[in-house]
């Protein structure tokens, strides 16, 4: 989806001018610490400096606010879609501590995206499943590698 993310977020009080940046949640991993935690890549800086073409999905967005002396992240969960642009938390998570404030959130979107991915596979009984290995010979395959 071809959207501008500072134009939109500048409702929501972010207006990047001491910098920002986006990052795709993909995961979360409880072994790191902070902001860390959140797997994912980063995006571009171009996508906050106009139209930038988003893949679906979760990202995290930052606004850097306050002076240059005394930054401040004012931080965002946002989902992208098909259907456009949807802030998950209406009011930033300010501070040092935002990776903290956003982790329930982060984990309760994740896991609704996740419960919501069927597999493609399960429509099918597993006789059919078991058919379809040995029509495409991958038993020998299977076999061979042990």
């Amino acid at each position: 989806m071809i959207i501008n993310l500072s134009d939109f977020m500048k409702k929501y009080g972010a207006d990047f001018y001491n910098g920002g940046w986006v990052k795709k949640l993909t995961e979360i991993d409880d072994t790191k610490s902070k902001g860390y935690k959140y797997v994912g890549d980063f995006v571009s800086k171009a996508c906050l400096k106009g139209l930038y073409e988003f893949e679906p999905g979760y990202y995290i967005v930052c606004s850097v606010e306050g002076s240059r002396k005394n930054r401040v992240n004012h931080v965002w969960l946002v989902k992208i879609d098909n259907d456009g642009i949807k802030v998950i938390n209406k009011s930033p998570f300010i501070g040092e501590d935002w990776a903290l404030q956003l982790l329930p959130l982060a984990k309760k979107v994740l896991e609704v995206k996740e419960s919501t991915t069927e597999n493609p596979l399960s429509r099918f009984s597993d006789e059919e499943l078991i058919k379809e290995v040995y029509r495409r010979k991958l038993n020998e395959l299977i076999l061979n590698t042990k």
